[in-house]
């Protein structure tokens, strides 16, 4: 690793706190207007489809095209052959495209009637508890991809458009809707069924006042999403310049070099020394412990012992008793 002296590795480490504090306050702020975005996106909605007024409700039920259809879900696969087949992230982002897509090895018969068609309501059955029943519409190519098991598909009648369909099932009275009827057990993943999604109620002006009422409300929510992708993009540049502030640190190029600074190796040569002087000043005397003697072996030439004299009386009780 780099290792200037240590006068510049104090310089460096305090012009690095300082840049990153400053982009870490920025970060904040950039999500603070995210979520921002998102509610007056919320609020908009709002606002708009309160333009719709008293006007007769439905139960989506009732305006179906077709019975409602769930999904079918099969392993992935990389054999280009194989079925294109949604992720949930492609109704979650409101992203329909390749990268929120897989190949599965789903049975092209089985599947026959599952391709997408444009205007095709997706529905999230299961997921978190904020996410459960989150809607998008499809708007692409006929028989592009099927959709997962974990998705519901709604197809409107004449009667209503499925633009407008989407916009209050998006709403924020749809988004608590879905999740009162989610069921599931704590900690798991919260479903809705089919008999959930037809029980919601729609209003039903007429067509021409659901056609003025979209093409408000995509006005609006694209200022709105325009300011959200600047967002979005000013954080994925945070993140660079976060990256090339540590790159021109550890380069030597965020802070101007001193050659009069002690170079850190030789810091580290004279620490190194200092140290193992410290340790051999402190290091203790190593004492040798004396060998005890071995006794030699009797001799029969030795003398005899003396005998042991007999105990005190006192002690001659104790051993008797």
């Amino acid at each position: 690793m780099p290792l200037p002296p240590l006068a510049e590795q104090y310089r460096t480490v305090e012009a690095l706190e300082e840049q990153l504090s400053r982009l870490d306050a920025a970060v904040d702020n950039l999500i603070t207007g995210q979520r921002r975005a998102r509610g007056l996106g919320s609020a908009t909605l709002a606002a708009i489809l309160k333009k719709v007024g008293n006007v007769p409700t439905k139960r989506l039920g009732n305006l179906l095209g077709e019975p409602l259809r769930n999904g079918h879900s099969a392993k992935a696969t990389t054999d280009l052959t194989g079925i294109r087949t949604l992720n949930l992230t492609a109704v979650t982002q409101g992203n329909f495209s390749d990268d929120n897509t897989k190949l599965t090895v789903a049975d092209p018969y089985r599947v026959r009637d599952l391709w997408l068609t444009k205007g095709d309501i997706l529905v999230q059955r299961s997921n978190t508890p904020e996410l459960v029943g989150t809607t998008a519409m499809y708007e692409g190519s006929d028989g592009w991809a099927i959709f997962p098991d974990l998705l519901i598909r709604v197809r409107v009648n004449d009667e209503v458009l499925p633009e407008f369909v989407t916009l209050v099932l998006q709403s924020r009275r749809g988004r608590e809707y879905f999740k009162s009827r989610a069921k599931g057990l704590a900690g798991s993943m919260p479903k809705i069924d089919q008999a959930a999604i037809e029980d919601f109620t729609v209003p039903v002006p007429e067509v021409d006042v659901q056609e003025r009422i979209v093409a408000e409300l995509r006005d609006e929510l694209d200022r709105v999403s325009r300011v959200s992708f600047e967002l979005d993009r000013a954080r994925k540049r945070a993140t660079g310049l976060r990256n090339a502030l540590l790159h021109k640190a550890f380069t030597g190029e965020l802070v101007p070099q001193n050659p009069n600074d002690e170079p850190a190796q030789v810091a580290l040569t004279r620490i190194a020394a200092e140290r193992s002087a410290q340790l051999k000043a402190k290091r203790p005397r190593k004492v040798t412990a004396k060998k005890p003697a071995i006794p030699r072996a009797a001799s029969p030439s030795d003398p005899a012992p003396e005998p042991t004299a007999a105990p005190a009386l006192a002690v001659q009780q104790e051993f008797e008793l």
